[in-house]
């Protein structure tokens, strides 16, 4: 089975939670953009949970990065769907991802063996996420 959906909106890589005297804290930014993946696989899913699927996962993004507004119009079409190196890190990208799904697309992140996560230029930001439940069921 494969679940296709998009996240529409400024991207924000998962940030370093805060230590403070009193405990550590996920920045704001992270908890909300989280949220927003959340609630867009749910809409798609039409509130379907797979928090009980124990097998393996591939989960492939695609990081839509929106060009700046400096770019000339002949800059924008020769970049528009090659490799983008601006922030947030290929890394962060999936982290945000793979545990906002967390009890909602799988039980557990770790469960997630292969995919990929590439970052592009293109007129719009938004994230576009691929989720495959694998037949085999791993431990």
């Amino acid at each position: 089975m494969i679940i296709n959906f998009t996240v529409p909106g400024k991207i924000t890589g998962k940030q370093r939670a805060r230590v403070t005297k009193w405990g550590a804290h996920t920045p704001e930014a992270t908890v909300l953009y989280e949220n927003l993946i959340k609630s867009m696989f749910l809409q798609k899913t039409k509130g379907e949970t797979y928090q009980c699927y124990g097998g393996a996962v591939t989960l492939d993004i695609v990081a839509h990065m929106k060009m700046p507004k400096s770019f000339s119009q002949k800059k924008k079409i020769e970049k528009r769907g090659k490799a983008c190196l601006k922030s947030p890190d290929k890394d962060n990208c999936e982290k945000v991802v793979a545990d906002s799904l967390n009890m909602i697309a799988y039980k557990d992140d770790r469960q997630v063996w292969d995919g990929r996560t590439t970052k592009i230029w293109d007129d719009e930001e938004k994230l576009e996420i691929t989720i495959q439940y694998d037949e085999i069921i791993g431990e």
